[in-house]
């Protein structure tokens, strides 16, 4: 599945949309260890966080061949994926705000392409953890989820683990 280059977006993220029809996504709250969770109205795969992408936008202010170079190297990757799992039910407190995700793990190989190609460009620092990925199917208390910048910090949010058949049970009810 060839795509068009995304662009970084105002927040300094890339985005790579998925039609959420591809998922089993409920139409409606559901409730899954005792709290609610809103289903998203839109599914993406984050390629670049805000955090990152605020380096290379920096670089792309410096050289402004990097942004088409990110461009071709994006729209020369197959982003085909796989609905794998395991999901995830993430949390975490914000103040006095308990927040929580549910997030599907996919196959996506482009991903780890495209940071090879970064790494390959000089734009980014080999040591810089690879985003796992995911899409966040439903939420609580924080309407685009919880991010999730590498495994690190998905083995820290990480509260259950469900498989994809069991995720979509809910949708099904």
């Amino acid at each position: 599945m060839r795509l068009k280059w995304p662009d970084f977006n105002d927040n300094g993220n890339v985005l790579i949309n998925l039609d959420p029809d591809a998922f089993c996504l409920s139409e409606r709250d559901i409730e899954v260890d005792g709290a609610v969770f809103t289903p998203k109205d839109e599914l993406h795969v984050t390629l670049i966080g805000t955090k990152l992408g605020s380096i290379i936008l920096e670089k792309i202010k410096q050289d402004k061949s990097i942004d088409g170079l990110l461009g071709k190297a994006f729209e020369d990757i197959d982003w085909s994926f796989e609905q794998t799992g395991p999901v995830h039910i993430l949390s975490r407190n914000k103040g006095k705000i308990f927040q929580k995700s549910i997030i599907m793990l996919i196959e996506m190989p482009g991903v780890a392409e495209f940071y090879e190609r970064f790494m390959s460009l000089g734009l980014i620092d080999t040591e810089i953890p690879l985003p796992p990925p995911h899409v966040t199917m439903y939420t609580h208390n924080i309407p685009l989820g919880i991010g999730v910048p590498g495994q690190k910090m998905l083995n820290i949010l990480s509260r259950k683990t469900l498989t994809v058949n069991e995720l979509n049970e809910y949708c099904n009810d």
